[in-house]
This record gives C-alpha cells, structure tokens and sequence, in this order.
C-alpha cells in the first residue's frame, strides 16, 4: 500500500509542478458514469471468466474442485492484494505521466508511449 501511496504523491506533485492541475484531472472521483461503466465492465469480466473456466473443464474434461484450506480471509487477501496491483499500475500507465504525454505530444503518441513503457514494465 506504501507504494500506491508514494506514487499517488508523485503524480500529484507532477501534475501541480508541471500543468499547475490538481489531481482530480485524471478522473479519480467517482460519478454516476464512472459506476455505471465501471460496474457493466465488472459484469462482462466475470461473464467472461465464467465462460472461461467453464469451456476449460467442459472441453479438457476436468471438474473444479474446491480447496478447502482456501476461506474468505484467503480469498479477501487475493482481492486486496490484485486491486493495489491494478491501482498502482494504473496511476502509474494511466495517470498523470499519460496526463502529462497526452498535453506534450498528443494522444496518439502518449498512447503508444503508455504502451511501450507498459509492456516493458510487465
């Protein structure tokens, strides 16, 4: 979390050192919008996970079956941990560096720098 953290501040402080905005510009504050989209795509990624695993065992004729040492504590923990993940490499790929490429370069070439910068981080 330290990390988010440190990288939210970083991002702050670019976008107020170098464009004089504050850190709302990137959309951080949820409005009905954001939710709406947010929350079809939630349901669209499950659906797609579901028909995964499920053509998974259906076409390689295995069943799933369940881990019992693995509990809700276990499975918060995963969620956590995936969600800090996500978010770092959000504010990082899409924040205020992308932000800033977009205002000096335009958006096809911040774009492919995201990308770029992306794919060599992963």
């Amino acid at each position: 979390m330290l990390g988010v953290l440190v990288v939210f501040a970083i991002s702050w402080l670019l976008l107020w050192l170098i464009e004089r905005e504050h850190i709302n510009v990137l959309g951080i504050l949820p409005n009905s919008k954001r939710m709406k989209a947010f929350s079809i795509g939630m349901i669209v990624m499950a659906v797609f996970c579901l028909i995964n695993l499920l053509g998974q065992a259906y076409f390689k004729e295995f069943n799933y079956v369940r881990n019992i040492d693995y509990g809700i504590k276990e499975s918060l923990n995963g969620i956590w941990w995936t969600f800090k993940a996500a978010l770092f490499e959000e504010l990082i790929f899409r924040g205020a560096l992308l932000y800033l490429l977009i205002k000096r370069f335009g958006i096809n070439w911040a774009c492919f720098i995201s990308a770029i910068a992306f794919g060599i981080y992963h």
